[in-house]
């Protein structure tokens, strides 16, 4: 019995959060981070190579995100794993055919 190919083993609970302002009762505005959607993925720091080839096109990537295919994330938006943050610099339909997303990352040391 032969194993199907998919995108890896999605076992990381995800939080994709995107920038949100809004103004508090003052009219003072607020900036945070809110969810966008939570979902399974699948984290990997990427090769030396991959990390060269990567640097070139999107600067300082350093992981490789793999999650179900969600329609409307933005490279402006980021990952939340555990206290880990990671920027999306770009994201593609892994396989063409919305079933995966890859996402490439950049690790956020805060």
């Amino acid at each position: 019995m032969s194993k199907k190919k998919g995108a890896g083993n999605l076992h990381h609970l995800v939080e994709i959060q995107h920038y949100q302002e809004s103004q508090n009762d003052l009219g003072e505005s607020l900036k945070s981070w809110t969810l966008f959607k939570k979902a399974w993925a699948e984290i990997k720091p990427i090769s030396g190579k991959e990390f060269f080839q990567a640097s070139k096109e999107n600067n300082e990537v350093s992981h490789r995100v793999i999650i179900r295919f969600i329609d409307g994330i933005l490279p402006s938006m980021r990952v939340k794993f555990k206290d880990r943050f990671f920027d999306i610099e770009s994201s593609r339909d892994y396989f063409e055919r919305n079933k995966y997303l890859e996402l490439m990352c950049k690790e956020i040391v805060l």
